[in-house]
């Protein structure tokens, strides 16, 4: 996420999801076989909520991607449940969109009292 907020990626494929886009999607393979620069946004254990955060913060510091895989597994439909790996996010409360998602998930119970 360091590189992302300072803007460095601009990839031409850009690739989002939990754990199983994390691990299945190797941007080098896409590289080699597409000719086309890419990087992985996904984080182990995110929702849908907080991948759109991620690629929010990403599109307000980079230049929009080409192409965009999204992974979608079961966990996608899932319900919205709790803050996996919330010392992730830390680092990036001065990012708007992951604040925004933060603060939804305090409003919904978790993490009460810290976003008032």
């Amino acid at each position: 996420m360091q590189r992302v907020v300072s803007g460095k990626i601009n990839a031409e494929v850009l690739i989002l999801g939990s754990s199983r886009a994390f691990v299945h999607f190797d941007p080098a393979i896409i590289e080699r076989h597409t000719g086309k620069s890419a990087f992985n946004l996904a984080c182990d254990g995110t929702r849908p909520d907080f991948q759109l955060a991620f690629l929010q913060t990403y599109l307000r510091h980079n230049r929009r991607p080409e192409y965009l895989a999204l992974a979608v597994d079961v966990t996608s439909f899932q319900g919205a449940g709790g803050i996996p790996n919330s010392g992730l996010y830390v680092a990036f409360l001065d990012q708007p969109e992951i604040f925004a998602a933060l603060r939804r998930k305090a409003s919904d119970g978790c993490w009460p009292g810290i976003f008032r």
